[in-house]
């Protein structure tokens, strides 16, 4: 299931029975690269990610990636909230543009300040218009950092936020399921949240926003 079936489904469903689910196949949060790493390479991601789902090895493959990364026992009890579930079940493509939605908001003072239409034009082609239109709605939780010089520079800024965003986010889940969900991405990236304390708080509030709001399906629809 993916968010965009989770936010569709959660109203005919109790978060604790879309927990039960969850926690009985937790490799759904692993990406292919981690179960390639677990098996020395041997297989293709795309071969990687049909073992995960394969009923027949996913239990044997699960013990084998616990083993590999030291993982703890994925807990039983539900320790996250219906938000939480949200990002936790987004695919690789929803997590991506979750991030960049997230890092549009960080810098909505930037996005919402322009009025040319050339300008605005180029602001919605950096960040796409789903993102754009919800840094308008969510600007009163802009980071109000220094405007960029230049677009390129604002394009990897706003990537660089969304992605502390998300690790932000990430880095308020209890430990156990920290280490599991760390297994999201891929194997050369890991969750950084900010340095600064006060960003982090920033950085969560807007990821805790996004995940709270009716706009989970609008951004897990995808880039517009």
């Amino acid at each position: 299931m993916t968010a965009a079936e989770f936010v569709a489904a959660e109203h005919g469903n109790e978060p604790a029975k879309q927990w039960t689910d969850i926690a009985a196949t937790p490799l759904r949060f692993v990406h292919p690269s981690r179960i390639a790493a677990c098996l020395d390479e041997i297989v293709t991601l795309k071969a990687a990610g049909q073992l995960a789902t394969s009923p027949r090895i996913a239990k044997r493959l699960e013990r084998l990636v616990v083993d590999h990364y030291g993982l703890p026992a994925f807990p039983m009890e539900m320790t996250a909230d219906k938000s939480d579930l949200r990002l936790m079940l987004m695919s690789q493509d929803e997590l991506a543009e979750f991030a960049r939605s997230a890092g549009a908001v960080y810098w909505a003072h930037v996005l919402s300040g322009e009025i040319r239409a050339s300008a605005v034009a180029t602001l919605k082609a950096i960040v796409g218009e789903t993102a754009f239109a919800l840094a308008l709605t969510h600007r009163d939780l802009a980071g109000n950092e220094p405007r960029p010089d230049d677009a390129e520079t604002l394009r990897t800024l706003v990537r660089d936020d969304g992605d502390a965003c998300l690790a932000s986010w990430h880095a308020s889940m209890p430990p156990a399921l920290q280490a599991w969900l760390q297994l999201k991405l891929p194997e050369d990236r890991s969750f950084i949240p900010p340095a600064s304390a006060e960003k982090r708080e920033k950085c969560f509030a807007i990821a805790r926003r996004l995940a709270q709001s009716d706009d989970t399906a609008e951004i897990a629809g995808g880039r517009q």
